[in-house]
């Protein structure tokens, strides 16, 4: 259960009768029913604790006497917040675990790689049987013990978890200096220098929560000052064709290892970056939701006068399909789109892998789907003004309209501001996304046509604009369209997670048909309203 699940559980008990929560001067409470108390927020956690009479959780127990069937209610709900937690903590723990794994790979590889590189300079020099010493980056963590003036102040100490990367040829730990003494300076220094980095830079500001950057700075306590980061020729060359292959061959790996219990799946998709004609190539199985196996250049094929036909695209498919799958064993389905030189592609693989089968991707069908509804005539009309409409309120362009629009979004969101989404002829349902923002939003043009700023301003199409949306049958006509087709609009957000959802598929085909024959009523008023010419 999750966070948000869990707290609207407990919300919906409590507002059974055992608790409430009330507006007071613009700002949320909760009040406890059993002991009348009151608490600023909606904080479901505190909210147990409070009716538990649990001690540390930085709000007051509750001094009524609480019946033993809510009691009991109480401690359930209870349990399942600290099994969310536990459950938590152990995927923090597994991405560690993972990311450490796939590094350790990476730092022994590079590691092979030098100390080869090493003893063939050693050869050539012809100086006999040269010791060669580990050339890692790691590997002057082996250093000779620090004197006894340094050990006032440092500790020897060895990371359990880098026990993989740190254990030297005979299996032990080999020590490291770590500094244990507080230095407030120096950690209010690397916190400054940290902040900096990432708004110089313009990293995501969600960069210093990252396991990787925390193993960054883990790793950085066992290296000596005299360490040197990598160079960026370095960095975009050698260690980055290392790491993709040591990449390339865990997820190969992963993915042959429970192949025969659970199956292989390929699939695949042409794309259009920066006018290069790319084709992916991908393979999913138990465990590798996603593994990218190769991102094909088809340019030179092109240029020589070939195309992305169904013969060219089953020929890059199948060198993956024979490492994966020597056998023809264990691959047993395929999935591309609805275009017919890959779904040929898919037919043309089936011949030569007799278990598989070729499927289209539901998210292609979905935005088939989609396309077809936007070329009806009267949907054309709103995509249209939708258009326009985003051009004065959204895009910024026209500022006072903008700024009007965006100042009364904030007040009727609680000072958040919720703009229209600027849609794409190329996006999946991008315009249907947007409709749905539009609803939502019907508060916010009501008010801005009705301010007094907006009436003085002067700009073309300002009445029509406000004309057309002061129409009941246009937002009667939109929310029609939006009920009727919201379960394809979920199926959407389905194709996009990494979670097994085909009884969900299933079940939102199933509400879409309903729900068309529910609302043709509503939908054939649409079709028959006049617009004018908007």
């Amino acid at each position: 259960m999750s966070g948000t699940e869990l707290r609207e559980e407990f919300i919906r008990y409590i507002s059974a009768g055992n608790c409430t929560s009330v507006k007071d001067t613009g700002k949320q409470r909760w009040t406890c029913l059993w002991c009348k108390g009151s608490w600023p927020g909606r904080n479901s956690t505190k909210a147990l604790a409070h009716v538990l009479k649990l001690r540390g959780a930085n709000v007051a127990r509750c001094k009524a006497k609480i019946p033993r069937d809510h009691h009991d209610r109480y401690i359930q709900l209870h349990a399942k917040n600290r099994a969310r937690n536990g459950k938590n903590q152990v995927v923090n723990e597994e991405i560690d675990a993972a990311i450490e794994s796939q590094q350790s790979d990476f730092s022994r590889a590079l590691t092979d790689r030098k100390s080869t590189a090493q003893s063939k300079r050693a050869a050539n020099k012809k100086r006999g049987a040269a010791h060669v010493s580990n050339a890692s980056s790691l590997s002057s963590l082996r250093s000779s013990p620090p004197s006894a003036a340094a050990m006032s102040n440092i500790s020897l100490k060895a990371s359990p978890p880098l026990r993989s990367i740190f254990a030297g040829d005979d299996g032990r730990i080999q020590s490291t200096l770590t500094t244990e003494s507080p230095n407030p300076a120096a950690e209010q220094a690397l916190t400054t220098a940290i902040a900096d980095m990432v708004h110089s830079l313009g990293h995501p500001f969600t960069t210093v929560s990252d396991p990787k950057f925390k193993r960054v700075i883990t790793l950085a306590k066992y290296v000596p000052s005299t360490y040197k980061a990598p160079s960026r020729q370095e960095v975009s060359g050698e260690l980055l064709k290392l790491n993709y292959q040591q990449l390339i061959k865990r997820q190969l790996k992963t993915l042959k290892d429970n192949a025969e219990d659970f199956g292989l799946t390929l699939y695949g998709d042409g794309a259009t970056v920066k006018k290069m004609p790319l084709l992916n190539i991908l393979a999913s199985g138990y465990g590798v939701p996603a593994a990218v196996l190769e991102i094909v250049d088809c340019t030179g094929h092109m240029a020589e006068g070939g195309k992305k036909d169904a013969t060219y695209i089953a020929s890059l498919f199948k060198p993956h399909m024979r490492t994966l799958d020597p056998e023809k064993r264990t691959i047993d389905l395929l999935y591309f789109d609805g275009a017919s030189n890959v779904q040929k592609a898919g037919e043309v693989l089936c011949a030569h892998y007799p278990r598989a089968t070729v499927l289209h991707g539901s998210e292609h069908v979905v935005s088939l789907f989609f396309a077809d509804i936007a070329k009806i005539p009267h949907m054309q009309i709103l995509i249209k003004f939708y258009k326009r409409l985003y051009g004065i309120f959204g895009s910024g362009s026209m500022h006072a309209p903008y700024a009007q629009s965006q100042r009364q979004s904030s007040n009727l969101n609680k000072g958040r501001t919720v703009g229209l989404v600027k849609a794409a002829d190329t996006r999946t349902a991008g315009y249907f996304v947007a409709f749905m923002r539009l609803l939502r939003s019907r508060e916010v043009f009501e008010a801005t046509l009705s301010s007094v700023a907006f009436n003085d301003l002067d700009f073309p199409m300002k009445y029509s604009i406000r004309d057309f949306l002061r129409r009941d049958e246009f937002w009667r006509a939109l929310l029609a369209i939006l009920r009727a087709i919201y379960p394809c609009m979920r199926l959407l957000r389905l194709a996009d997670q990494q979670v097994p959802a085909m009884d969900k598929l299933y079940y939102c085909v199933r509400r879409t048909d309903d729900l068309l024959k529910e609302s043709i009523k509503d939908l054939s008023a649409f079709l028959e309203c006049d617009y004018g010419r908007m």
